[in-house]
């Protein structure tokens, strides 16, 4: 087997540069070929604010659904933070909010009364 990998060759990086990268839009950060902003309804009116603890590593994934959400929803109801803690965020939880995050104690979001929450957590 280490035969094989020694036959190989050598890294080429010349082979990927900048001017190879495929276009993306703007607005959903797909690659422009499979764009999927005519299937997303703009500024859908919601009354809960959301707020979405993103990793850094998140920012890069191929599929990452934030670009999405942050389409689909008005831009005062829709806050993404980046980073790998959150000690800060209090002073952003000044009003009724819900974490959404899977657990032994959660609680099915069809249980919690419509109107409960202003604000909604995405972690």
């Amino acid at each position: 087997m280490d035969d094989l990998f020694n036959e190989l060759p050598d890294f080429d990086p010349s082979c990927t540069t900048d001017s190879v990268r495929r276009s993306t839009c703007q607005n959903c950060a797909r690659p422009s070929t499979v764009c999927v902003c005519h299937f997303i309804k703009k500024h859908i009116p919601v009354k809960t604010k959301v707020i979405v603890l993103q990793h850094p590593a998140e920012q890069t994934r191929q599929l990452r659904t934030v670009p999405l959400l942050k389409a689909a929803l008005p831009e005062d109801k829709c806050q993404v933070i980046v980073g790998k803690r959150f000690n800060d965020i209090e002073e952003l939880l000044d009003r009724p909010t819900a974490l959404l995050f899977p657990g032994k104690d959660a609680v099915e979001c069809s249980e919690v009364p419509p109107g409960k929450y202003e604000q909604l957590v995405l972690s």
